[in-house]
């Protein structure tokens, strides 16, 4: 597993680091995520990527419910 891809779904994450950007523009630099969210990630995958957007959204969606 490489560091732009998403350790929950396995889709690209966009992260700025992974992708050589200033990681201070990347999208989750102005975004909260949940404890649930790191949850959701795989042991052997913790600490290796980040997650992607649409993870982060459908987990807060289903906070929501």
């Amino acid at each position: 597993m490489d560091n732009a891809t998403c350790p929950i779904c396995g889709k690209s994450n966009n992260c700025a680091l992974a992708e050589g950007r200033n990681p201070k523009d990347c999208w989750c630099m102005n975004v909260e995520f949940p404890k649930e969210v790191f949850d959701k990630i795989p042991k052997d995958k913790k600490d290796k990527a980040c997650v992607c957007q649409s993870c982060l959204r459908e987990i807060r969606a289903g906070l929501e419910e």
